[in-house]
């Protein structure tokens, strides 16, 4: 009998697991979208409104991926993975918005 062998009960929770955090990732990227879209460039809450949630979140990630890993559980690890990239995504999204805003 084989460690590796995962039950089909696990992989679909693995799968929900992913899913809700893909949805959690889009519901959390979608107001900076509609915020960017509909004001105007330069005006807006500040660099902190956007920066500090983003980095929150990638740091919060490592922290869950970290112990993901060190606790064998595959889909923690997905989790902190996941929400690293959306801490990322975000942080990026506003940096390119800050260099638009300073090209006008």
């Amino acid at each position: 009998m084989s460690i590796n062998n995962v039950s089909p009960n696990k992989e679909s929770a693995d799968r929900l697991a992913i899913i809700s955090v893909i949805l959690g990732g889009i519901s959390a990227i979608l107001p900076f979208i509609i915020n960017i879209i509909f004001s105007k460039p330069g005006v807006g809450l500040g660099p902190f409104a956007y920066l500090t949630p983003s980095l929150l979140g990638f740091v919060i990630g490592l922290i869950i991926g970290f112990r993901g890993l060190r606790s064998r559980s595959k889909t923690l690890a997905k989790v902190g993975v996941s929400v690293c990239l959306v801490g990322l995504t975000l942080w990026l999204m506003y940096s390119l918005y800050i260099w638009y805003a300073s090209l006008f």
